[in-house]
């Protein structure tokens, strides 16, 4: 559904069919960066001939966190214009993810090199934002034509997460199948060795209440913690998504009621799935299943909604059949590009929408459009409306004036072990 069907069936006023085009046409352009979003470079080449031969490489950005790291937005935004001004004329570079930035160039000649050009840019600009340029790395892509270049972007990009540089994908754009299979592997590996973990984020109603707990993926490697940003699109990409996302659902429900034995009682847990697992039938009956076994509180569904790969159909059957196993359900990471996609087929089968970290950090600017849109969409589907990633007052007041109901971040408390969340032992400070 378009955006002209979503104002006409919500009999949207000027003011509110205002604020939602603003949204839609905004989405291609990244606020943090002012880089295209893949939305928008997917609009940009779409435009053109789709057989046209292109080439380009992924970017991977390691950003450091913490109170002196540099702001993340700010440091893709400039390594993508140094990018840009030393790759070809015609080529185009866009923010992809938090981490990751695309460079597409066109031509498929042989001197058309563009990982080793963003790996040059990289060094030279990346001392001057803030981050290290061995934090940086390049993935090619196979030359293609602008079609096959779409749909080979999201299968590659987690080979940089894990393994540094990874190899040019085979002819015709399909995953190397040595990474693959050695991705697999080292999934299972841990899964074997007990290596994974799940540490828990309160999520906070109106009144500064508890009213559910996230779980969120650790993996302990020898050399540390390693956060989920890191690792989970190498799950995805590496065949293993479903049954990572199993041990997660069973060991989540079984915390759970571990918890409510020992006290801490009537707070459900938000697990999350993958579009992977949302692909696999056998979902809603293994959650039904594992509800069953476990007791408890209750559970949450959150499915991450991804503008790029939006299939409504299919999430609007998913989400009934989990909604029949006894799960409430949540749509997760909506931004700018989700809400452009047109989301009110979808709204009315959820409980919650939770606005991206990406929204939250620009409410000064086109967040606050892409809040207030969603208000009203929210509003008319009975749904509630939450964000990710609040780590302000400022976010919180600014949320708080704009009708979002449920909050989740930093300002709150950060993610917890879980006994140390059994034990009551809560970094949290209400809101004001």
């Amino acid at each position: 559904m378009g955006w002209i069907e979503v104002l006409d069936e919500l009999d949207a006023g000027p003011a509110a069919r205002a604020t939602l085009a603003s949204v839609a046409a905004a989405s291609a352009t990244d606020p943090a960066t002012g880089l295209r979003t893949w939305s928008g470079l997917r609009s940009r080449l779409e435009r053109g001939r789709t057989d046209t031969p292109v080439t380009g490489a992924v970017v991977h950005v390691e950003v450091p966190v913490g109170p002196a790291a540099p702001d993340a937005g700010r440091a893709l935004g400039e390594l993508g214009r140094e990018l840009h001004g030393r790759l070809p004329r015609g080529s185009e570079v866009a923010r992809l993810d938090d981490r990751e930035l695309l460079a597409v160039v066109p031509g498929d000649g042989p001197g058309a090199d563009p990982a080793a050009e963003a790996r040059r840019a990289a060094v030279v600009t990346a001392p001057t934002t803030g981050v290290p340029a061995s934090a940086v790395a390049c993935a090619p892509l196979a030359p293609t034509t602008v079609g096959g270049l779409l749909a080979q972007v999201r299968r590659v990009q987690g080979g940089l997460l894990l393994g540094g540089h990874r190899e040019a994908p085979a002819a015709g754009g399909g995953p190397g199948p040595q990474h693959d299979e050695i991705g697999a592997a080292r999934i299972a590996a841990a899964l074997e060795a007990g290596e994974f973990d799940l540490h828990y984020q309160p999520v906070v109603g109106g009144a500064g209440e508890i009213v559910a707990v996230e779980a969120l993926l650790r993996w302990r490697r020898p050399g540390g913690l390693v956060l989920p940003g890191r690792f989970l699109p190498l799950v995805e990409r590496s065949g293993m998504e479903v049954e990572v996302g199993s041990w997660v659902l069973h060991r989540a429900l079984a915390d759970a009621a571990d918890w409510s034995r020992r006290g801490l009682d009537g707070i459900p847990v938000v697990v999350n799935v993958t579009p992977g697992q949302l692909a696999d039938e056998r979902l809603a009956e293994e959650v039904a299943g594992a509800l069953g076994r476990a007791g408890g509180p209750g559970l949450v569904v959150e499915a991450p909604l991804r503008a790029d790969e939006l299939d409504l159909r299919r999430l609007i059957d998913r989400l009934a059949d989990l909604r029949s196993a006894g799960a409430r359900l949540s749509l997760d990471r909506v931004d700018r590009e989700a809400v452009s996609a047109g989301l009110l087929p979808v709204l009315p089968m959820v409980d919650t929408v939770k606005l991206d970290r990406s929204v939250v950090a620009d409410l000064a600017g086109p967040g606050r459009a892409t809040t207030a849109a969603m208000r009203i969409l929210a509003e008319r589907s009975g749904t509630h409306l939450g964000a990710t990633g609040v780590e302000t007052d400022a976010e919180l007041g600014a949320l708080r004036r704009l009708g979002v109901e449920v909050l989740q971040g930093y300002r709150f408390c950060p993610p917890l072990e879980g006994d140390r969340l059994a034990a009551g032992n809560l970094a949290f400070r209400p809101a004001a």
